[in-house]
């Protein structure tokens, strides 16, 4: 099966075009190793998954570690509901795994187990008999924690967990080695709405948690041994280092921006013999104009949280850099959602994200004017498809003068920037692109 790049679901090292994040992979694995436990809380399509099953993979090969990894994605509402209905459903997890592996013995133990383990009590008391029959250091993986995290007892589950990891490590309880959680949120510190009438509050059920610190943008040098390999591959020619700092200047290592780049160039575009920076702004500027999940979760993000929409426009708008302040909850909130990074004050994560917010930002303001009749494009097109700048300046002073008076001075103070981008916006398209 040929290899391509993948911006889905896992990604396989047979099936798919990979950055080289084997150091990444051994700083987690180390964690495991000390029996930590701990959260891999990072922005949507950010690794998670894969690192996941890449830490499944090296632990499968040892002798001295049984891992499961399981997901509380798809398995509905209503097992969250009893504490009979979870217990049971999370020990069947746990027996799908064993009898996958063939190991029917480990899996007919675990059924037995959930049939009795009615409560979170018996659900602890199962793990400690699990731990004793593998006679092995059990790890558990969980991913995508977040569709379950609002809930009391997804919090009631953790504190078990807690509990029992204190226990053990004074030697008075039998309980898995380590406990890695994957999703968005840091469980430490998220906000849990318990009950439908009850105010948002923060909860901490997980303080035994390690902090998870492995940096999970890819860097130039793990994004070139991915261009190197498909180069090989397929034939094409390129300057793979050049290449690789240029996607990373684009995207600030954002995986799935990295894959879906490279996925534009494969497959979105016509045929080469060879990939050039140029050809990688094109791809750039189809990326731009094109609608997916991770675009609409950046928009949903803003749409649903005013305090994170003004902090991105004032970045945006008036080039604003905040400090940065880790007890700040909504620069918190923009790193978590991957749309603020920390880089000599806050920035937008990346230059694709700052397009797209341009894009969005631009869009509302012009809904509240029309420029009909200033800016035709044919008007400010030199020979050889270039752009009169000059003449589209002296065109937008007179639509200023002309559509605003005195009374709009507060609005065109704060939207300045944003009516010019509107006002330049239909010139460029059709004939170019532009990249702020």
């Amino acid at each position: 099966m040929a290899k391509k790049f993948n911006i889905t679901g896992t990604c396989i090292p047979d099936r798919h075009y990979m950055a080289d994040t084997s150091g990444k992979l051994e700083q987690v694995m180390a964690l495991v190793e000390q029996g930590e436990y701990f959260i891999i809380n990072r922005p949507r399509q950010y690794g998670k998954t894969t690192t996941l099953f890449l830490v499944l993979k090296k632990l499968e090969q040892t002798e001295q570690y049984l891992p499961f990894s399981i997901s509380f994605e798809g398995v509905g509402d209503q097992v969250f509901q009893e504490e009979s209905s979870f217990c049971q459903m999370f020990l069947s997890l746990l027996e799908k795994q064993a009898r996958w592996k063939g190991n029917t013995e480990l899996a007919n133990f675990l059924e037995k187990e959930s049939q009795a383990a009615t409560e979170l009590k018996l659900l602890s008391e199962s793990i400690s008999r699990l731990v004793e029959k593998a006679g092995k250091k059990l790890v558990l993986l969980i991913d995508e924690v977040d569709k379950s995290s609002n809930n009391q007892l997804f919090v009631s589950f953790l504190g078990m967990l807690r509990t029992k990891f204190l226990a053990a490590a004074e030697e008075r309880d039998l309980t898995f080695h380590s406990v890695v959680l994957a999703g968005v949120h840091d469980v430490k510190t998220l906000k849990l709405k318990l009950r439908p009438d009850a105010e948002q509050k923060f909860n901490s059920p997980w303080n035994i948690a390690a902090d998870f610190k492995v940096e999970m943008s890819l860097l130039p040098a793990e994004i070139l041994p991915m261009l190197l390999e498909y180069s090989r591959d397929k034939g094409v020619k390129m300057d793979a280092p050049q290449l690789a700092e240029r996607l990373f200047y684009f995207t600030s290592g954002y995986p799935f921006l990295v894959s879906k780049l490279c996925k534009v160039m494969d497959e979105d575009m016509p045929p080469a013999s060879e990939w050039t920076t140029e050809r990688l702004e094109e791809a750039v500027s189809l990326l731009l104009k094109e609608t997916n999940a991770n675009f609409d979760s950046l928009i949903a993000n803003l749409e649903n949280y005013p305090e994170l929409h003004e902090l991105v426009y004032r970045i945006i708008s008036h080039g604003e850099q905040p400090v940065f302040s880790i007890h700040d909850p909504v620069i918190q909130q923009g790193i978590m959602y991957g749309i603020l990074r920390n880089g000599g004050g806050i920035r937008i994560h990346n230059r694709i994200y700052q397009e797209i917010i341009f894009d969005y930002l631009t869009s509302k303001v012009k809904r509240k004017m029309s420029m009909n009749g200033y800016n035709f494009r044919d008007k400010f097109i030199l020979p050889g498809n270039r752009l009169d700048l000059e003449k589209v300046l002296l065109q937008f002073q007179a639509f200023m003068r002309e559509q605003f008076s005195e009374k709009d001075r507060e609005f065109v103070e704060r939207n300045g920037r944003l009516i010019f981008l509107a006002f330049l916006r239909p010139i460029i398209n059709g004939g170019g692109w532009e990249f702020k």
